[in-house]
């Protein structure tokens, strides 16, 4: 007698657990690249041709079409450039940036003599008011030394 073969059994799809730790690999990688802190952005001015900027505006071109052509963003960036154009070409002032120079005071020297003395000129001495024979304490500050006039 014949025996009949049983058919084969189905074999169950089997989930791969490496799959699983490569997704959780991705985005713990995306975490940590998301916490870096951003790098500032330094720009700098851009360079622009100034003449050809000037003729621009003075043939009576829109303002949004200037910008397109030269890729400004901003009108502060526009109107920024243009100043810096008229200053250039000599149609507008200069702006004086920045505090205005102090006048030096004159040099007021002290040396120490062979003998340890300190010596100060006659000129500074007049100037202070200081008389022969005055006085004063001495004290060691954190720029030097401090001279304090004794009653």
């Amino acid at each position: 007698m014949a025996t009949a073969k049983k058919p084969a059994a189905k074999k169950k799809a089997v989930k791969r657990p490496a799959a699983k730790k490569t997704a959780a690999k991705k985005t713990v990688a995306k975490k940590a690249v998301a916490k870096e802190p951003a790098a500032k952005k330094i720009t700098a001015k851009k360079k622009v041709d100034y003449t050809k900027l000037l003729k621009l505006i003075e043939s009576g071109i829109h303002q949004a079409e200037i910008m397109k052509e030269f890729a400004f963003k901003t009108a502060a960036q526009f109107k920024n450039h243009y100043l810096s154009a008229l200053m250039k070409a000599g149609k507008a002032p200069e702006i004086k940036t920045g505090r205005a120079p102090k006048k030096a005071a004159p040099a007021k020297e002290v040396y120490v003599s062979k003998r340890g003395s300190l010596v100060i000129s006659k000129g500074l001495i007049e100037e202070m008011g200081f008389a022969v024979g005055s006085t004063f304490t001495v004290r060691k500050t954190k720029s030097g030394i401090s001279l304090k006039r004794m009653s």
